[in-house]
C-alpha cells in the first residue's frame, strides 16, 4: 500500500539526484528524480527517474526508500 507520506517524501527529492531501494532488494543509483505521483493521484502512481540509460519509471508501490546522492 502507497502512503501519502511517501509520495511527500518522493515529492521532495524532485530535481535531485537520488537513489532508490526496491520492493525487491535491487536499487537504482545516481537519478534525477524528475517527478513523483502527487497523493490521491487516481490511476498507478509512480515515479519518474532519469539515470544513464534513460527515462525509468517505477510504481511507488515498489519504493522502500529514497535518498540524495552524496557527492
Amino acid at each position: 500500500m502507497v502512503t501519502d507520506s511517501l509520495q511527500v517524501r518522493l515529492r521532495g527529492f524532485e530535481r535531485y539526484l537520488v537513489s532508490v531501494s526496491l520492493r525487491d532488494g535491487s536499487h537504482l543509483d545516481d537519478c534525477l528524480l524528475v517527478s513523483a505521483s502527487r497523493p490521491g493521484t487516481p490511476g498507478a502512481a509512480t515515479v519518474w527517474l532519469f539515470n544513464e540509460t534513460g527515462d525509468v519509471f517505477v510504481p511507488v508501490s515498489e519504493v522502500v526508500e529514497v535518498w540524495e546522492r552524496s557527492s
